[in-house]
């Protein structure tokens, strides 16, 4: 399974709510499947971006909440076909630890890549605790 990325999105600055976009282009709109292709935990990210997000709830085909609040720039639409932002909403993690599992073809590498490293960091620090509270 690879990145869900159909279509553009609006987000807005301080607001966890993104929205499927493309005003003139119905089709594409028509074709949003994220009831179906998306699901709580996933990870969503506007293309340019630094951060990633967290899918806290997917609200409808076209609708979706994150976790925390975007804090990128604010995008809408702007009349003409696939006006909003670009985005990826990554779906593959591995069976253990949940880390991001990336694809050809998929967008934000380097965020995810910052993102397992940063998880990967963090368990080994646990995992060398535990052995130095075992040391006599």
């Amino acid at each position: 399974m690879s990145q869900y990325q159909v279509g553009t999105v609006e987000v807005t600055q301080g607001n966890a709510l993104v929205t499927a976009v493309d005003p003139d282009s119905p089709d594409v709109l028509a074709s949003q499947e994220w009831l179906n292709e998306v699901n709580q935990g996933d990870l969503f990210y506007v293309a340019g971006d630094a951060v990633t997000y967290v899918v806290d709830t997917v609200n409808s085909d076209t609708s979706l909440t994150l976790t925390s609040t975007y804090q990128g720039t604010t995008v809408t639409a702007s009349g003409t076909p696939l006006a909003g932002a670009s985005y990826a909403i990554h779906r593959d993690f591995s069976d253990n630890y949940a880390f991001p599992i990336t694809s050809q073809g998929d967008i934000g590498i380097p965020v995810l890549v910052k993102l397992v490293t940063l998880y990967l960091d963090l368990y080994l620090k646990q995992i060398d605790d535990r052995v130095t509270a075992l040391e006599p």
